[in-house]
């Protein structure tokens, strides 16, 4: 049953696959060669976890698991990922394996309960292979709506740099905040850089004033505000509730 279940998904899923939205295939080509087989450093440190029900893969992502999304249930209700298993700091060098554009024949072999609709970035650990933990590799998800050669080299760039950048700029950090990166956390007077490298860069940029009147650069995460005077981290806050 569960068989005959899954085929009948399975139908109706290529059924309403022209409409995937995804980089036309004369931009597939300069993304592949611009990063497939590059050795690559993380720029942010990312939880790592399931990648939904899928179970080869370890899924990467700068933000807390309960509020990242990439699939909704029937009602519209964001379906959540699993509480993540760890972090991986920035600067862990990885190969980038492969890409994975959601083709028409790409999407039919992803498992249904999966980001089966999001390009997947697959990685491979370059110095430390037991982070597999008995899987292939780690995924990053692009966002959905990431339909030209700009837009995918953009949300790459946020997440893997090259490594002869990243490492050095890790190295001249002071130690506290080397820490602060690698635990994702933050402490005062971090600059924006170094709170993007621990916290993952901001879902929105907000101006404000603090009580002395001074400007503020207030960076909005999900579970707090970072607020940033002269472009070094001088307050935290609970977020404001912001309108959908």
């Amino acid at each position: 049953m569960d068989t005959l279940i899954r085929f009948i998904f399975l139908g109706f899923l290529l059924s309403g696959c022209a409409n995937i939205h995804t980089l036309p295939r004369a931009d597939r080509e300069p993304v592949l060669k611009a990063y497939a087989g590059r050795i690559l450093a993380l720029r942010q440190s990312c939880y790592f976890g399931n990648l939904y029900d899928e179970n080869e893969f370890w899924m990467l992502s700068p933000y807390p698991f309960e509020y990242v999304s990439h699939l909704n249930h029937a009602n519209g209700e964001p379906i959540h990922p699993l509480s993540p298993q760890g972090i991986i700091p920035a600067g862990t060098r990885f190969e980038v394996a492969a890409i994975g554009f959601p083709s028409q024949l790409e999407v039919a072999t992803r498992l249904l309960t999966s980001p089966r609709f999001s390009i997947w970035v697959h990685l491979t650990p370059v110095d430390n292979e037991k982070l597999l933990k008995g899987r292939d590799s780690f995924v990053i998800l692009l966002p959905l709506g990431t339909q030209t050669r700009e837009m995918a080299e953009k949300e790459i760039d946020k997440m893997l740099g090259e490594e002869s950048k990243v490492l050095p700029w890790l190295e001249e950090r002071k130690t506290s905040i080397r820490e602060a990166i690698e635990h994702k956390s933050v402490e005062p007077g971090m600059s924006i850089d170094e709170v993007t490298a621990s916290r993952g860069t901001p879902e929105v940029w907000m101006n404000d004033h603090a009580r002395d009147g001074r400007e503020v650069q207030v960076a909005w995460y999900r579970d707090e505000e970072i607020w940033f005077i002269d472009g070094l981290l001088d307050d935290t806050k609970p977020p404001r509730e912001r309108k959908k």
